[in-house]
């Protein structure tokens, strides 16, 4: 074998090495990954911000808990039937608050200044001249939640929601409807009284966690002002009055 072919083969052999084994600052990079800020889902009940329920609604939502580069209040904003953007309300050019989305403007207005953004927060007038801090949001249409993907946001452990009622129509004719909503899953007590604390009625009824839904019929009662009242397995209760016109 020739000089010169043992030398091209030397040298064909030293790219393959090259070509297939790792370089320290790769095996560095793959044992020591570069730090990521952790990502949180913030989540949204559409419930309850009304306005979020027709296109263009927009609406200003709290950020428990936030810190550091987590903002404290997010603008959210429908911009289409399935479709949210939500941008931190803070104008990037003195630090005021910018307002929710105006359809006479077309636009998130800063009343500080005049600049005014786009529902997902591009510049469309200054004199701000860098966008809004955007948030990727997250939504199945029909869906009652809304998640928008915060970095470095860490959920804050939910307070359990009380056993409540509303009372509707109130005065009542032949119905009364209760909703409710309950911490958890379990049977509650129902009893109507009268004012004078005498039991006209009383019954034991199984309830998801969350809202519940009871049609009660009132065919019976005297015209009259009564207490309904709530008692669960927790120990929790409500009560609340109601009247009966016939």
């Amino acid at each position: 074998m020739g000089t010169s072919r043992r030398s091209f083969l030397r040298q064909l052999l030293a790219a393959a090495a090259t070509a297939t084994t790792p370089s320290i600052a790769q095996l560095l990079s793959a044992a020591f990954p570069p730090e990521r800020h952790p990502l949180g889902r913030f989540r949204i009940l559409l419930s309850q911000y009304p306005a979020l329920g027709e296109v263009t609604g927009s609406v200003k939502v709290p950020i428990p808990g936030a810190t550091g580069e987590v903002p404290p209040r997010l603008i959210v904003t429908r911009v289409a039937e399935d479709r949210f953007a939500a941008v931190d309300d803070i104008c990037p050019h003195a630090g005021c608050p910018v307002s929710t989305y105006q359809s006479s403007l077309q636009a998130l207005p800063c009343p500080c200044h005049g600049s005014l953004f786009s529902p997902t927060g591009q510049v469309l007038r200054g004199p701000a001249r860098s966008p809004l801090r955007s948030f990727q949001t997250f939504y199945e249409q029909g869906s009652d939640v809304l998640e928008v993907e915060i970095p470095g946001y860490v959920s804050v452990p939910e307070i359990p929601t009380p056993l409540t009622a509303t009372l509707t129509p109130n005065p009542a004719t032949e119905w009364l409807e209760i909703t409710g909503t309950a911490p958890e899953a379990t049977v509650v007590r129902f009893s109507i009284t009268t004012l004078q604390g005498q039991t006209v009625v009383q019954w034991q009824q199984w309830v998801p966690a969350g809202r519940f839904y009871i049609r009660y019929p009132l065919r019976g009662f005297a015209s009259g002002t009564y207490w309904l009242r709530l008692e669960d397995s927790a120990g929790g209760g409500f009560v609340h009055a109601f009247q009966v016109l016939h």
